[in-house]
């Protein structure tokens, strides 16, 4: 003769027999809803690591509920020293937020290539008789004498030009004469009228000057041409120190969603492709896709952070910045993060 168990003990065994919340292994987070700043203005591609990741359902997976909150340039700093986004990843304001002695610490590499290009207008590529071809000793030379536009003194463009210039022989204060405009998009203006002989800028307005035919990609930093910015951790998600002790298990899991969207970028780049242009309808899709095919170039194959690169990184800013000079790389750094990704969900 069976007998029935009383309904209370049904329910307690049943209460028993499910784990409590982290007694799989997995811990539990400090913090759910993030906020990363970044505006996904300019470059339609420099995000992709994020959107990949929204998409693929990487962050939800990881426990997560992210967003971005659309603040363009420094105002990003503004934004994370006041606790209001825990993530950006342009490693220019990191860098530059230590060397005022605001230290940010970068957890996941996501781009190693300077994403600066420098952009001649037909004429002046006619009359130097240079091609991209050429050693880049020559094409820097080319541009003796030449009027460049830039966005501003101190941007990335003016930083290139006097970081990489001097390297071949070019004083950027006497043989060419940097000419600034404001925006890419206004360089691009000037190069078409015939007011500048050439552009820096990083992308797409380097992308669209060759799809629209009234310029050629001379020098690519994006794409390595420059032998003494290949390698360099140009964009790597970063936090502040306080955020990143008081929060390891959030960070952890960050930087696993990240990391499967790099290895998915790699494995399959056209599906990323066609995520990040579902965030950029407005884009002209040829220069979309020139766009595009320049980021994967860039794209690291490891969210590990090479000190080497970070230290790349420094030296380039203090041309602009001197008080970076002193900054040691292995100081802005966390690779806790990282390297255990990779060990589990990067491969």
């Amino acid at each position: 003769m069976s007998r029935r168990l009383p309904m209370w003990l049904v329910i307690a065994s049943l209460a028993l027999s499910v784990p409590a919340a982290g007694a799989l292994g997995e811990p539990r987070l400090e913090m759910q809803k993030i906020v990363v700043s970044q505006s996904g203005a300019g470059d339609p591609t420099l995000y992709t690591p994020y959107y990949v990741a929204q998409a693929k359902g990487f962050f939800r997976e990881q426990g997560l509920e992210v967003s971005a909150d659309g603040v363009a340039g420094v105002q990003e700093l503004v934004q994370m020293a006041n606790g209001q986004a825990q993530f950006a990843s342009y490693t220019t304001f990191a860098v530059l937020s230590a060397a005022k002695g605001r230290p940010l610490i970068t957890v996941a590499e996501l781009v190693d290539q300077y994403g600066m290009d420098v952009v001649l207008s037909n004429a002046a590529l006619a009359k130097k008789h240079v091609s991209r071809s050429d050693p880049i000793a020559k094409r820097i030379e080319a541009l003796r004498g030449m009027r460049i536009g830039i966005t501003s003194v101190g941007s990335g463009a003016d930083t290139f030009a006097r970081y990489v210039f001097p390297k071949y022989g070019l004083d950027p204060d006497k043989d060419v004469v940097l000419v600034t405009l404001g925006s890419c998009a206004a360089e691009m203006a000037a190069l078409q009228s015939g007011n500048i002989d050439a552009f820096l800028c990083g992308l797409p307005a380097p992308a669209e000057a060759e799809v629209r035919g009234f310029g050629k990609i001379i020098v690519s930093g994006g794409a390595g041409d420059v032998p003494e910015l290949r390698g360099i951790v140009y964009s790597g998600y970063f936090a502040r120190p306080d955020f990143i002790a008081q929060n390891p298990n959030t960070v952890q899991a960050f930087v696993n969603a990240i990391t499967k969207a790099i290895r998915f970028i790699h494995q399959h780049p056209a599906d990323a492709e066609n995520i990040v242009a579902q965030q950029n309808a407005s884009f002209d899709p040829a220069i979309y896709k020139a766009t595009f095919d320049a980021f994967l170039k860039t794209v690291t194959k490891t969210t590990v952070v090479r000190a080497d690169g970070m230290a790349r990184m420094i030296d380039v800013i203090k041309t602009t910045t001197p008080s970076a000079a002193g900054l040691d790389a292995y100081k802005l750094i966390d690779n806790t993060f990282a390297e255990r990704a990779m060990k589990t969900v990067g491969r």
